[in-house]
């Protein structure tokens, strides 16, 4: 294995990181933060768990790799959490410290004497509960709300898909990648690990597409590459974003869902305007970050497919269920849902279920079909809820979710003036009774930091009516 990426062995005068009021950091001032976090860590005299409640910037940045350097493990949260979740993943985790960037009050939990903001445990007692030598990283599975669940990462994990990564989009000490996405998601941490790996620039923010002060960022920094997941290109391409004079930019990925065939006609057909490059990904939180990718030039040639395993990992499918199977050196070590479980070791061997049905083209392309748990029986019939979403989004519905209990269909609709189109589409293509299917209006679908559809709120307001 290559020198890992939190070891920062790159020139010390190059720049790693620039803030968004364009102050520079270069590696050394980065390395010598990082291990002054891991200093404070160090009060215990062993090895440590640490929650990390983090927002791009360079603290959570030196926090996250201080813990890498030095051994301990960390797991890292979004600032918005949810407090009710936070507390639950207090009490089942019991962590030995708590970093917090933004002042934020921990019950049970005092100020350590530390400039890094770092609480520690009030009681001091070190819980006696062992930590796996291979367990490095820790974090929430996609789209968990009320739930434990971590996934449990391995330096080799976050290694071997950064090398992966950087392998098939050519990322070199020239690249300056733009944190899109929050680091606490596993998306937005693979910009941070492959650039820091590559000896490239991150350019921090937590600024949003919609803000100008972001594209003004982006276009002074000279940004070679921005990453989003569909609702990102929804918004950039609807409000003509990418239309904006962006010098320096070569390459656009999109992962975290699934994107019209559509709209990656369109942003194909910019990107060669342009001279760009476009990368549409698959991954999963639970292989780290990426599984799989389609190489630009078969965007074309392969409409909706996620593509070709990337290098140093395959893919296959279960014979009896059509499951999609991931087997690399990325794979998580397994899930965590008690402290207990932080001591366990390997228990996937390399090889991940994703619970996603797929099916494989002739020239070895993979197309995801749908979800193993995301299908309903209505009066006996199966339907894919990812199907009934993209029928009805490829309709012109805009936005919306599926979801529901056999035997009942919920669609949740953002246009108000749609409500008929929908049922009309359910009746008669789907050949659904109305009896079986319920539309309910919202303002705005609730979705996660990732921007992923937060079906669970939903379920949980349709419960309420």
């Amino acid at each position: 294995m290559a020198v890992g990426f939190w070891n920062l062995n790159h020139p010390s005068a190059a720049t790693a990181v620039v803030l968004p009021d364009n102050r520079l950091v270069n590696y050394k001032a980065l390395a010598l933060q990082s291990d002054g976090l891991a200093d404070a860590l160090a009060w215990y005299g062993r090895r440590t768990l640490s929650f990390l409640l983090c927002r791009n910037g360079a603290e959570c940045l030196a926090a996250y790799l201080g813990a890498l350097r030095s051994g301990h493990v960390a797991c890292l949260l979004d600032t918005e959490l949810q407090p009710e979740l936070f507390d639950s993943l207090l009490e089942t985790y019991k962590p030995d410290f708590v970093f917090t960037p933004c002042q934020r009050s921990v019950a049970g939990y005092a100020e350590a004497e530390s400039p890094f903001g770092f609480l520690y445990r009030r009681d001091a007692a070190p819980c006696d509960l062992p930590l796996a030598p291979d367990l490095a990283l820790l974090l929430p599975t996609s789209g968990s709300t009320g739930s434990p669940k971590l996934v449990r990462l391995s330096l080799k994990n976050l290694q071997a898909n950064a090398e992966s990564i950087i392998s098939y989009l050519q990322l070199s000490p020239e690249d300056r990648g733009l944190t899109s996405l929050p680091m606490s998601y596993s998306y937005g941490l693979s910009i941070v690990n492959t650039h820091l790996l590559a000896g490239g620039r991150l350019l921090v923010t937590n600024g949003g597409f919609l803000q100008r002060d972001y594209w003004d960022f982006v276009s002074a920094q000279r940004a070679s590459s921005i990453a989003g997941v569909p609702y990102h290109y929804e918004v950039m391409l609807s409000m003509r974003m990418l239309e904006k004079d962006l010098p320096g930019l070569r390459l656009l990925t999109q992962a975290g869902g699934h994107l019209s065939a559509d709209r990656v006609s369109q942003l194909e057909r910019l990107c060669f305007r342009r001279g760009w490059q476009f990368f549409v990904m698959y991954g999963q939180t639970e292989a780290t970050a990426r599984i799989a990718y389609v190489p630009p030039a078969h965007l074309q040639d392969k409409p909706g497919s996620i593509g070709v395993a990337i290098p140093g990992g395959t893919l296959s499918l279960d014979a009896d269920t059509g499951e999609l199977l991931y087997r690399g050196p990325n794979v998580m070590l397994g899930y965590a849902e008690t402290r207990s479980d932080l001591g366990k070791a390997d228990e996937l061997g390399g090889q991940l279920r994703t619970g996603d049905l797929a099916r494989r083209d002739e020239e070895g392309f993979y197309y995801i079909t749908g979800r193993l748990k995301r299908f309903l029986k209505v009066f006996g019939k199966r339907f894919s809820l990812d199907e009934m979403e993209e029928i009805l989004g490829r309709h012109g519905c805009g936005a919306l979710a599926c979801f529901g209990t056999d035997d009942h269909i919920v669609v949740a609709l953002q246009r108000r003036d749609r409500e008929h189109q929908v049922a009309g589409i359910l009746e008669q293509l789907f050949k659904i009774h109305p009896s079986a299917f319920r539309i309910v209006k919202v303002d705005v679908l609730p979705r996660f930091p990732n921007s992923k559809i937060d079906y669970q709120s939903l379920a949980r307001l349709e419960s309420s009516r």
